[in-house]
């Protein structure tokens, strides 16, 4: 196992697998010493969406439940005497492909014997697989992150080939049927594209998608690599976009990205 500390202190491990395969896993830390584990859930991701650099190599398998978990071992102890104030599943791959054994390690994460760590302080991260959104919100009670990034079909197809098949309708009719609670909102993630969907009529086409939806958008200013021609919107850009959407009653945080020096910031960690 390699471990990489970025500038931020942010922590990247590389984890080699029994058939030699890497994969990665990150410690963000937060303001006011909160910590964040973020775990992966696939050895690579067949989504190949056009912003991130773990699909270009396409999908290699599933990560197995013990496989989740050791990422996890790995960074607790790392941490230690600290513990960790929220887990994520944010990292390589797409979780609701790989469901039964995401929803295992989360319940092994949940256990009062093992990590005793409650449940909804665990985010999942989505691309949106629409005819599992129900499901993971019936099976546990970890958070949901919905990875949008459009309120335009052709524009989040280009974007995210999955669109073709889970489409925006098709998510947002799901998301509607979720159960959500007052510490259970709905996320979505918004990664912003300098030009391509960071205009106001692009905010007020999301707040009208978003107005019957209990839930909370965060604001994903793009990280910047090698492997995409796509640019950050500007910071004043992405702050306009944050006021607008506010302005229509959805409630909108900016995430501050951590760990780009080291490619363990969003969209950038790699097999």
């Amino acid at each position: 196992m390699d471990i990489i500390v970025s500038s931020d202190g942010t922590t990247k491990f590389r984890h080699k697998l029994v058939d030699g395969l890497m994969i990665e896993s990150v410690v963000i830390p937060l303001r006011d010493g909160k910590i964040c584990l973020c775990l992966s859930s696939q050895a690579g991701c067949s989504l190949r969406c056009v912003f991130c650099v773990t699909g270009k190599e396409g999908l290699f398998r599933d990560l197995t439940h013990d496989e989740i978990i050791l990422q996890l071992e790995a960074m607790w102890d790392h941490i230690k005497p600290k513990t960790p104030t929220s887990i994520v599943f944010m990292g390589m791959g797409e979780p609701l492909l790989n469901y039964d054994n995401v929803i295992k390690a989360i319940r092994t994460i949940n256990d009062r014997k093992r990590y005793n760590f409650a449940e909804h302080k665990i985010t999942v991260s989505t691309a949106g697989v629409a005819d599992r959104i129900v499901d993971f919100g019936n099976d546990c009670n970890a958070k949901l992150a919905i990875s949008l990034n459009s309120a335009d079909d052709k524009r989040r197809s280009d974007l995210m080939p999955i669109n073709r098949k889970h489409d925006i309708e098709a998510i947002i009719s799901e998301c509607k049927k979720f159960p959500v609670s007052r510490r259970r909102l709905l996320m979505f993630e918004y990664i912003m594209f300098k030009g391509v969907n960071d205009s106001t009529k692009d905010a007020d086409a999301l707040a009208e998608l978003l107005k019957d939806i209990p839930s909370l958008v965060n604001l994903i200013p793009f990280n910047e690599h090698p492997y995409s021609d796509l640019c950050r919107s500007d910071p004043d850009v992405v702050l306009m976009f944050k006021k607008r959407l506010m302005s229509k009653g959805i409630k909108t945080f900016i995430r501050e990205s951590r760990g780009q020096d080291i490619g363990a910031a969003c969209g950038m960690l790699s097999p």
